[in-house]
């Protein structure tokens, strides 16, 4: 399960006001967006199934096309239900497009 939200870098968000149930599942993948337009332009059509992409989880997201893959610890973590975010591609306090991924839908 994908899920899109927007954020202060070098800030934190409760895991409970981004989705009810969030601080339960373990996040197995942060992409910050830096070109929404390109990430959706990238994959119109899922190269396994042969179907359009419609929702964010249909869509084969790739370094590079859109997005940026962070890596725990260093650009992310999760600690006593906060999520916190460290982009080193944004600037501190800048507004920021990101998308948390688990392996459980909620």
């Amino acid at each position: 399960m994908r899920l899109l939200i927007e954020m202060n870098n070098c800030d934190f968000i409760e895991l409970n006001k981004i989705q009810e149930g969030l601080e339960k599942v373990d996040i197995e993948k942060v992409w910050t967006i830096y070109d929404e337009k390109e990430m959706w332009d990238s994959c119109k059509f899922n190269p396994y199934t042969g179907r359009k992409v419609e929702t964010l989880d249909d869509l084969i997201l790739s370094h590079q096309k859109g997005v940026f893959i962070e890596d725990a610890i260093h650009d992310w973590m999760v600690s006593k239900g906060l999520f916190k975010l460290y982009s080193r591609f944004f600037k501190d306090g800048a507004k920021v497009k990101v998308i948390i991924e688990t392996t459980i839908k909620l």
